[in-house]
């Protein structure tokens, strides 16, 4: 599974993949995508691609059916203000 990563650049970002069926949820995996080393004055995007394997012992504890794939993006501090953190959603289906 990969997970496209795109940030303003002016703080880390701490993102959290998670795999949820029913009320039962797993991490997946956790990664960070750094800010630039100046952010209030260079003003360049940031981005990635994390490339992670979903191995069959992390889908032990589901059943088969449909299930949601969580992507949560949290940023750090600016300006004394903690912005509210971008949650991406994506139905699978497990076998």
């Amino acid at each position: 599974m990969d997970v496209s990563l795109v940030s303003s650049g002016r703080t880390t970002v701490d993102v959290q993949v998670e795999l949820i069926q029913n009320s039962h949820s797993q991490t997946l995996f956790t990664t960070q995508l750094k800010g630039n080393e100046l952010g209030f004055f260079d003003p360049r995007t940031r981005s990635a691609i994390k490339g992670e394997v979903i191995t069959a012992g992390q889908l032990d504890s589901f059943q088969p059916g449909f299930a949601t794939i969580r992507a949560t993006a949290t940023g750090r501090h600016q300006w004394m203000r903690l912005p509210p953190p971008t949650v991406r959603e994506m139905t699978v289906q497990i076998q």
